[in-house]
């Protein structure tokens, strides 16, 4: 009867070992990616800093609203930089769940610094827009499907000044950033 008790504790303690030595899942090392917004096309670089963080950098174009010669406001395309520092709280319970957790499949809080400028794509003296900076808190969601495809939306209400170029004065103002995208990984 001993024996019986003795190789069940060694069964159980081997499970446990077993267990114990299962890696961690953590974000991706070095991942690149292109996303389609509502607004804009994204080309985004992340890289792991920790387990949980990634710096995520972005070169995006987006329409920008101008006010022309005219009394309507006319769209334009711009390009736009982004650094973001996210944290992929969800990548445990996720992992725990049995949930996809590839190319960072998780929810997320971020910091998202953005240099809108004034680089316009086409040239003309019928329009000047103002560049900016925006600084802006971030909750989101990235899920995956099929074998590269995601989709990301993320909020947040943040920080946005204008940069004038003829005062040298900015302009404050609050930001709103809504994103909805879906996107390849490569």
């Amino acid at each position: 009867m001993k024996i019986n008790y003795s190789l069940f504790i060694i069964f159980f303690l081997g499970i446990l070992f077993c267990n114990a030595q299962q890696s961690e899942v953590s974000v991706e090392k070095n991942m690149y990616g292109v996303q389609l917004g509502l607004v804009g096309l994204h080309l985004h670089n992340e890289t792991k800093l920790e387990r949980k963080f990634a710096l995520r950098s972005e070169v995006s174009v987006s329409l920008v609203s101008f006010h022309g010669n005219s009394d309507n406001i006319d769209y334009l395309v711009a390009p736009s930089f982004v650094v973001e520092p996210r944290f992929y709280y969800g990548l445990d319970r996720r992992s725990r769940l049995g949930k996809n957790t590839k190319h960072n499949g998780s929810n997320f809080i971020s910091l998202k610094s953005r240099y809108q400028t004034n680089w316009l794509l086409t040239e003309s003296d019928t329009y000047d827009i103002v560049p900016y900076i925006s600084f802006t808190p971030m909750y989101g969601i990235r899920r995956n499907f099929a074998k590269n495809f995601n989709y990301e939306f993320s909020f947040g209400l943040g920080y946005l000044r204008d940069l004038e170029k003829a005062d040298n004065r900015g302009q404050d103002n609050l930001n709103i950033d809504i994103q909805a995208r879906i996107g390849y990984n490569f």
